[in-house]
């Protein structure tokens, strides 16, 4: 049985400082304030690949980091779940030369797909 309460706050109890959800967020591990991850950039980088990328390009990526490191274990069926493990691998500190290697590549890939006599050489699956 499921039971609900609703309660109404107070316009004191409303309000918060963006500090203090700064500091929750980050005794929850989610985000490290001081550190170069931010929630800003974490959903800059979700919405970017929810929105350009299909779920066959994100799990493309998740492959070429786990020829690299096997970093990336579980990859669920859900998009969002896949696209929630690879932001978090990319904007890991430690992960920045593979990802920056990666992002790099892709680049070259994208030149050569667009350079009219290369692109007859390059054949991906």
């Amino acid at each position: 049985m499921l039971h609900c309460e609703i309660t109404e706050l107070s316009d004191l109890e409303r309000t918060c400082e963006i500090a203090d959800l700064y500091k929750q967020l980050d005794e929850k591990g989610v985000v490290s304030v001081s550190g170069s991850m931010g929630i800003d950039d974490i959903m800059a980088l979700t919405i970017d690949y929810d929105t350009n990328h299909k779920l066959s390009d994100i799990r493309r990526i998740i492959d070429y980091y786990n020829d690299e490191s096997k970093a990336i274990q579980s990859i669920s069926r859900r998009k969002e779940d896949t696209i929630n493990a690879l932001v978090l691998f990319e904007l890991d500190p430690v992960n920045v030369n593979i990802v920056t290697r990666r992002k790099t590549m892709w680049l070259y890939l994208k030149v050569i797909r667009e350079d009219k006599h290369l692109s007859k050489y390059l054949i991906l699956k």
